[in-house]
């Protein structure tokens, strides 16, 4: 059974890395015709979607669920804040189709054909080393946020092994206040038994839910107090659905 599933693994990466290795041309051609008048990239971010949607509902190991759908105000721009379990938390929220930038790590960007298409995409990079990119990551969003374009960002950093919660930063918090944006926090449950941050082989079938919560107001809190609550928000709803085990 463990080759069986080893053998499964490595055929989902080799066709879906061909699928890719001829995508990303045809996103290059797109991102070339459209540079003069789609500013923010959002031809390109709907091609990345797509990418996001195929890897996650053509994987014969994987069955996903979005919840809270009618949270979400498709005219309304949001500073998104999911926890991290799992690569495919990022495939997940790209195919609901939402309109953001990810905040991620320049590391992303030495992929091959997945960082070209978070560059033609222009999705932000981070350098954590480097605080004048922390600015301007700031400074970024910002701007996204005031042209109607979300910014999705997880507050924990890093991915969670354990699958519990970890310490949450106060940049999402703060970029909710600075812009007075809503946060929309989005618990993701049972996503770490698939593409957890160590390993990579499906060994069984895995059911992976996304649940968009409520809007915060960020006018009515201080930034701390409000980065406690979407971490709290989330606390919550991961607890009930370990109550349901």
């Amino acid at each position: 059974m463990i080759i069986l599933n080893l053998l499964g693994t490595l055929f989902y990466y080799f066709t879906f890395g061909m699928f890719m290795i001829l995508y990303t041309p045809v996103c290059f051609l797109v991102w070339i015709v459209t540079t003069p008048f789609d500013k923010l990239r959002r031809i390109n971010h709907k091609m990345n979607s797509l990418v996001g949607f195929l890897m996650m509902f053509l994987n014969p190991f994987w069955r996903t669920k979005i919840h809270g759908l009618e949270n979400v105000d498709r005219n309304e721009t949001y500073v998104i804040t999911p926890n991290h379990l799992s690569l495919t938390d990022i495939c997940i929220l790209a195919s609901t189709g939402l309109d953001l930038k990810w905040i991620s790590k320049k590391e992303i960007s030495y992929i091959p054909t997945l960082g070209w298409m978070m560059l033609m995409g222009k999705d932000i990079l981070l350098d954590r080393k480097d605080p004048k990119s922390q600015f301007s990551m700031m400074r970024k969003s910002e701007y996204y946020l005031n042209e109607g374009v979300s910014i999705a960002i997880f507050p924990e950093g890093t991915r969670s092994v354990s699958g519990e919660l970890g310490k949450f930063r106060d940049g999402a918090a703060l970029l909710a206040k600075k812009t007075n944006r809503k946060v929309l926090p989005v618990c993701n449950y049972g996503n770490n038994h698939a593409m957890p941050k160590k390993g990579f082989i499906w060994n069984k079938k895995v059911e992976m839910n996304m649940y968009f919560l409520p809007p915060i107001f960020p006018s009515e809190y201080k930034t701390k107090e409000l980065s406690n609550l979407i971490k709290d928000s989330i606390q919550k709803k991961t607890d009930e659905l370990n109550s349901l085990k």
